[in-house]
């Protein structure tokens, strides 16, 4: 019996074979995904996991027009550099300060904001020991680290931050980051005494990097310009 010419070697003779498998790795995928998210993350591997799965949208699976036999679309081309900007250094320099200054003045208009002194020099004490969970929550091996620290509370030339690094960028994490830092801020404030004059800032930040171990808290000690200073 002669029939029409087989097509079996045409990849769209059978499509839901090809529609059934990408489902089938979608919903393991999707299980995979929610069963690790049930377990403890260390933050960092999963925020780079998800760059990269960012990275990836919109070039998993067949290329646009597979179905339809035409030719897939090329692979998107990085846009081109800005061209660099000519002209006289002290006009383009006066430029860019009305760009900063327009800026500023936008977001004062959604939140206080207030020009800091510029920062001369500042250096970094980084505690791998974590605090305790009752108070106090500093422990013999904290004090240890920050006793050369404390002499720096009592000028007012120096601005010092603690900051708390979360474990994972979720809310809940970052939340409990800033109460741990809110709490040794305090702490500091009780061992450096009434006579205490720096500013004393609290921040807590996702630590961003995988090739160092990530520390309980820091402190960073900034010494910033007077009124006097000159000003660049």
């Amino acid at each position: 019996m002669v029939g029409p010419p087989s097509n079996s070697a045409s990849p769209v003779s059978v499509p839901w074979k090809m529609g059934y498998a990408a489902l089938a790795t979608l919903l393991l995928t999707l299980w995979i995904g929610l069963n690790r998210m049930t377990e403890d993350q260390t933050g960092v591997r999963f925020q780079k996991g998800m760059e990269t799965w960012r990275s990836r949208q919109g070039r998993w699976g067949l290329p646009p027009g597979y179905w339809s036999g035409q030719e897939p679309s090329p692979e998107p081309t990085a846009a081109a550099p800005s061209p660099k900007e000519e002209g006289d250094p002290k006009e383009l320099a006066a430029k860019h300060r009305a760009q900063l200054a327009g800026f500023v003045a936008d977001i004062g208009l959604r939140f206080k904001s207030e020009k800091k002194p510029r920062v001369l020099g500042q250096f970094v004490i980084d505690v791998l020991d974590p605090i305790a969970a009752t108070k106090p929550h500093l422990l013999p091996s904290h004090h240890e680290a920050l006793v050369p620290a404390i002499p720096f509370f009592k000028e007012k030339i120096y601005r010092i931050s603690v900051i708390t690094w979360a474990t994972s960028p979720g809310t809940s994490a970052w939340l409990r980051a800033q109460q741990n830092a809110q709490k040794i801020a305090a702490e500091l404030l009780e061992v450096a005494g009434s006579s205490s004059k720096a500013e004393l800032q609290v921040f807590a930040q996702p630590w961003a990097h995988t090739d160092q171990v990530r520390p309980a808290f820091s402190l960073v000690l900034a010494k910033v310009a007077t009124v006097s200073a000159p000003q660049e």
